[in-house]
């Protein structure tokens, strides 16, 4: 199982799929990730006789496993090969496929750059998309681009080109050689970057820390905002490296080692220098296999549940499990105060060069932080204007808003909120995905947009109003220097 832009995917499923289609005797995919890159899925197909001209043979096979797949599980690349490479074993041994080159990104019609805009274009949605050869005229999210891409696009086109592009732009001009144009329009931005600036005694919150402390309690210990993440470790453990690491992150992001308070002056934080990051160590060598997944889901719920006093607690709690000699669980607990969830794939991402590098005896080579949160915090504060015209902004979209969307239910709504409640998980059929996609990309718009209107369509009609506002998460990362910070960026925007 790895993940692919934020979904988790089953390799075995799509190598079946493949090996079912007309024309293809074996088949294997891996995840490769370029150097700088976004990782991508890449299919080798070994053909079941003459396959005649190998850009069409593996274009219709292209065409057969859309009908079959979700967007996200299909391979990228696509690379022929006489047989699959085999350990003494008999087993495919993956390190040896060969990484896929540009030529196995096949595409039809394609369009090369004309210009030095659409060269440097095309230079950045390559870091972003992590593939070659991308034709001018195909949208960015065609090629594979999603909603949190196209945030950072958004951000490299400012540092880059040195102007000021929406997002809305970014999606009325979805190709390279429309955003070209569009750049070449644009007068010069003047928007201040996030830099490291001389610091107060007292540091202030962010806007987003903000919210989190009143909502959360006036700093009061609560779990509810919690997040905790569970990582399987298989193989031998090096358990000194994996210390070492933790260690690491913890002397890397100031975030993790801050505190919150209150007084007289209002809400601060202050960065603790000496604090250190500690684990705990639970041993389950005995326990019964078939008895494993729940007692883990016990342990993460445990874990969880445990609350953060926010005035002298470290933001980052680890505790290992040992399940057995080579399986061991790692699980790693923040508030949601110092993170998020874009922040949870920093620390997975980090973490696993850091181990790597130390349980090879290798230094970590990890590139130096531009910036750290509380330089962000400094920076949002001084926003003057940016906060009156968002203000000005919002309070015309949400004036006269209902208060509350009265929906039918088996129970009455409680008078004070609770953290009580659960998930419920269904899958839609991938052949009502298809329409989905086909539907939306006739009118320019993403599967988020779609569902999200079907679903104020269904609260409206359930909560007999014709006004409803529905909140939904944005990453909040609109520069550059923040994306690969731990913390709190993410935004709750009200869609009405």
């Amino acid at each position: 199982q790895v993940k692919i832009r934020g979904h988790r995917v089953e390799l075995g499923e799509i190598e079946a799929r493949l090996c079912a289609l007309a024309g293809v005797r074996e088949a294997a995919v891996t995840l490769h990730e370029p150097t700088g890159s976004e990782a991508l899925l890449a299919a080798y197909l070994v053909a079941d006789g003459e396959i005649g001209d190998e850009a069409e043979w593996v274009l219709e096979c292209k065409r057969q496993l859309a009908r079959e797949l979700t967007g996200y599980m299909m391979p990228s690349a696509f690379v022929v090969l006489d047989r699959l490479p085999m350990t003494p074993n008999g087993k495919i041994d993956r390190n040896a496929l060969p990484a896929p080159e540009s030529r196995h990104f096949y595409r039809q019609s394609h369009v090369a750059a004309e210009t030095e805009l659409e060269m440097r274009v095309e230079a950045l949605w390559r870091s972003l998309l992590g593939r070659e050869g991308i034709s001018v005229t195909v949208g960015f999210f065609e090629a594979g681009g999603h909603s949190l891409l196209a945030t950072r696009l958004v951000s490299g086109i400012r540092d880059e080109f040195e102007v000021e592009v929406s997002l809305r732009e970014v999606f009325e001009h979805r190709s390279i050689r429309e955003q070209a144009a569009l750049i070449a329009t644009k007068p010069a931005a003047s928007a201040a970057r996030v830099r490291a600036v001389e610091r107060p005694e007292k540091l202030p919150l962010s806007y987003a820390q903000k919210r989190i402390w009143f909502v959360a309690g006036d700093g009061r210990a609560d779990s509810s905002y919690n997040i905790a993440l569970g990582l399987s470790l298989t193989g031998w453990l090096d358990r000194a490296a994996l210390t070492r690491a933790v260690g690491d992150l913890f002397a890397r992001h100031e975030i993790l080692r801050t505190t919150y308070h209150a007084d007289a002056d209002g809400l601060w934080q202050r960065i603790q220098p000496d604090a250190v990051a500690s684990i705990s160590q639970v041993d389950w060598p005995g326990l019964d296999p078939s008895q494993r997944s729940a007692e883990l889901d016990r342990a993460l719920a445990e874990e969880g549940a445990k609350p953060f006093d926010l005035s002298r607690d470290p933001m980052l709690r680890a505790t290992l499990i040992a399940l057995g000699d080579e399986e061991h669980v790692l699980i790693l607990t923040l508030h949601h105060i110092a993170a998020d969830g874009w922040s949870m794939d920093v620390l997975v991402e980090e973490f696993g060069v850091l181990y790597s590098a130390h349980s090879q005896g290798q230094p970590a080579s990890l590139p130096a932080l531009p910036v750290q949160y509380a330089d962000y915090a400094l920076w949002q504060q001084a926003q003057v204007k940016t906060l009156a015209d968002g203000l000005d902004y919002w309070s015309q979209q949400l004036a006269a808003a209902p208060e509350l969307t009265t929906l039918p239910s088996d129970r009455p709504r409680p008078a004070q909120m609770s953290a009580q409640g659960a998930n419920h998980r269904s899958e839609l059929p991938a052949e009502l995905m298809q329409r989905t996609r086909a539907f939306c990309q006739a009118r320019d718009v993403t599967p988020f947009m779609l569902l999200e209107s079907v679903l104020a369509l269904l609260v409206g009609r359930y909560g007999d109003q014709r006004d409803v506002v529905i909140g939904t998460p944005v990453a909040g990362r609109l520069q550059r220097e923040v994306e690969p910070l731990v913390g709190c960026f993410v935004n709750n925007l009200a869609l009405r």
